[in-house]
């Protein structure tokens, strides 16, 4: 069964789309997401009504941006505000079981950061086995226990990261999972972008003061992935543990970096991050490993997925300097990775081994999909952008 994040998906099947002069297609596809959002007041894990106890990421400011610099549409632009307000608010709610954490600085002032968290208290009607077997371990002690196991485990099928070690206390174990608990990296530079992209999107619509609001709220957010999740001697962002208000020391994950892609970073940040990168064992033959944890989870080693190169690419090149070499070499090497496996299987692959060029990846709860939009969105969106200097890299003849 397939379980990833399809809102996730969307985005990059819409620059895919966009690529291939699919206009019409992106735009009934971004409707259908603002319908989703006017319908619930958010939108749901997937198209089913058991996922309306869980969100997506928040990456429909993302595909309204790309709709817009595509062909500005005024039309699209008014209908999907109000919508995106609400999906911000949605994400901004400090309740107990709100996405939103406040935090204190070193300063003593406060600042608010984002989590994966879920109401739901029972194992999830798409992998009902899976869930009731985690939570029957040893370790978990009566059904208050076993509630808050499935709660974590639907928390981490928000994020779109199902699974990872980054969720779970041991590293390994699904029964360990504490998800809420995790301030990432990653959700809080998807929050940065959104936080700019509205600044910008109501900056386009006439809304100045709206858009000055937005603009103060990603500064502060800025500051705050500072403090609280760089990591000078690593020297590259980490997830940040909010009960105990420490990082974590997690083995390097690919998420680490998602700040760049995001622009949530100062000069020196920049520079030390695209190094540290470089020397993180996660740049593979196949593409950029997800972690460099081997748990079975298929969001982990050896398995490289198609929207974290393309982020990583967008950072490297964000962050200039020598990040553009290094941007350039993620792109040939994912491309002469799929090349590969295409022409072997006539396939797109899900996910992709980082270690094997030309191997689909492996692990999880289902079966690897095979002709994936993410993957085939991903791919255009890298030829697109870098043309004739992917149409000659050697790697592609291999």
């Amino acid at each position: 069964m397939h379980a990833c994040a399809p809102l996730s998906d969307s985005y990059w099947i819409i620059k895919g789309l966009l690529a291939s002069n699919m206009r019409d297609t992106a735009r009934g596809m971004v409707q259908n997401m603002l319908h989703q959002l006017r319908t619930y007041g958010f939108i749901p894990n997937g198209g089913r009504l058991y996922y309306l106890n869980r969100s997506q990421p928040p990456m429909l400011s993302e595909m309204v941006v790309a709709m817009m610099d595509d062909n500005f549409d005024l039309e699209l632009l008014r209908e999907a505000l109000p919508l995106l307000r609400d999906e911000y608010a949605f994400w901004m709610d400090t309740g107990d079981e709100g996405h939103a954490v406040d935090v204190t600085l070193a300063s003593g002032e406060s600042a608010t950061l984002n989590r994966y968290v879920t109401s739901n208290a029972s194992p999830r009607p798409e992998s009902y086995l899976e869930d009731l077997t985690t939570a029957n371990h040893e370790s978990v002690r009566g059904e208050s226990e076993r509630t808050k196991v499935w709660a974590e485990i639907a928390a981490a099928a928000e994020s779109g990261w199902d699974f990872s070690s980054r969720w779970m206390e041991d590293g390994q174990s699904l029964h360990s999972v504490r998800t809420s608990q995790i301030l990432p990296v990653d959700l809080n530079a998807i929050m940065y972008r959104f936080e700019c992209n509205m600044e910008r999107l109501h900056a386009m619509a006439g809304e100045t003061s709206t858009a000055i609001g937005y603009a103060s709220a990603a500064r502060a957010r800025q500051q705050a992935i500072s403090e609280l999740q760089w990591n000078e001697r690593r020297r590259q962002w980490v997830d940040y543990h909010w009960p105990s208000e420490s990082q974590l020391q997690a083995e390097a994950s690919a998420s680490n970096w998602l700040p760049l892609w995001a622009g949530a970073f100062d000069e020196h940040q920049g520079h030390d991050a695209v190094a540290s990168l470089r020397n993180s064992g996660l740049l593979q033959k196949g593409g950029v490993a997800t972690t460099l944890k081997a748990t079975e989870h298929q969001w982990d080693w050896p398995n490289a997925w198609a929207p974290l190169q393309e982020m990583l690419i967008e950072g490297c090149e964000n962050a200039g300097g020598e990040g553009h070499a290094l941007a350039m070499h993620i792109a040939r090497v994912w491309t002469a990775s799929n090349l590969k496996a295409w022409r072997k299987t006539n396939y797109m692959f899900e996910k992709y081994s980082a270690v094997d060029k030309g191997v689909g990846g492996g692990g999880g709860e289902y079966t690897p999909q095979v002709g994936f939009g993410w993957s085939n969105g991903v791919a255009l969106s890298l030829l697109a952008r870098y043309g004739d200097r992917l149409a000659s890299n050697k790697l592609l003849q291999g």
